[in-house]
């Protein structure tokens, strides 16, 4: 997850204001723009720390965000990565307080996705907003159920990854690839 990430990253910390999170989305965005119904009350958790539409100011492309997480997700902490001059990447990272289970969200300009898929897991290829993605799942080896996601679509990847439990399950991690607006 995002201790795999490489080298030149900046950590965004930041958490949901008080209040529910809207379930429903408005339609696709042309222009990058970070605040959508999905990301309205969402803030810093300090006040050294980018915002969301920080995050969006230095990435070239949308940063989408899913409109139904599971019971108590929160968002945690957003990751940009990259150069100025090279291909960004921006991953939100959610969870649950008190709870190890995570679900992160990578969106880049670079194609998503794993190259071999480990014994204990399975890979199939469901739609995805329109378009057919990759999902690996099973057990990631260290005795926790893990799902990943990968598709493309509008010139951006999205790479959706969490462990089961805590209230994220296996059936509702399609609804939430769906969400992501």
């Amino acid at each position: 997850m995002a201790a795999t990430k490489g080298r030149g990253r900046v950590w965004v910390w930041a958490t949901l204001a008080a209040g529910a999170m809207a379930l429903a989305c408005g339609g696709e965005q042309s222009a990058p723009q970070a605040t959508t119904p999905c990301t309205e009350g969402v803030s810093p958790a300090a006040a050294d720390s980018l915002s969301l539409e920080e995050a969006q100011r230095q990435t070239p492309f949308p940063i989408a965000y899913p409109c139904r997480l599971p019971t108590g997700f929160r968002l945690q902490r957003v990751l940009v990565e990259g150069s100025a001059e090279g291909s960004r990447s921006v991953t939100l990272v959610f969870g649950r307080p008190g709870f190890d289970t995570t679900l992160e969200l990578t969106e880049s300009q670079r194609e998503p996705g794993f190259t071999v898929v480990p014994p204990a897991m399975t890979l199939t290829r469901p739609t995805v907003q329109g378009v057919v993605g990759r999902l690996m799942e099973g057990d990631s080896g260290t005795g926790h159920y893990l799902l990943y996601l990968a598709w493309s679509k509008g010139g951006v990847s999205y790479e959706l990854q969490g462990t089961v439990g805590a209230g994220l399950t296996r059936q509702g991690f399609l609804p939430i690839a769906e969400s992501i607006r």
